[in-house]
């Protein structure tokens, strides 16, 4: 009897995984960051073995949910209104 084969496509997280270097070079962030981001757990990540890494996927979502809208759909910098 032989081992089941696993395939990328059968597991949640069938995405790329992106190494800490690789998703600081994404955020435009240094790898200093990015660790201190997963110590916090504000960042999501997989543990393999010993190693950190990165759903490409999530990243992109956790990236969206990050986004700030100004208030009341304004633009622009609030402090240089002028009443």
């Amino acid at each position: 009897m032989s081992a089941p084969t696993y395939h990328p496509s059968d597991g949640v997280h069938a995405g790329r995984l992106l190494k800490p270097e690789e998703a600081a070079e994404r955020l435009n962030v240094s790898l200093r960051f990015i660790r201190r981001l997963c110590h916090e757990r504000r960042l999501p990540y997989t543990k393999v073995g010993k190693f950190v890494r990165f759903d490409a996927e999530e990243l992109e979502v956790w990236i969206s949910a990050q986004r700030v809208e100004p208030p009341n759909g304004e633009s622009g910098d609030a402090r240089r209104r002028t009443s």
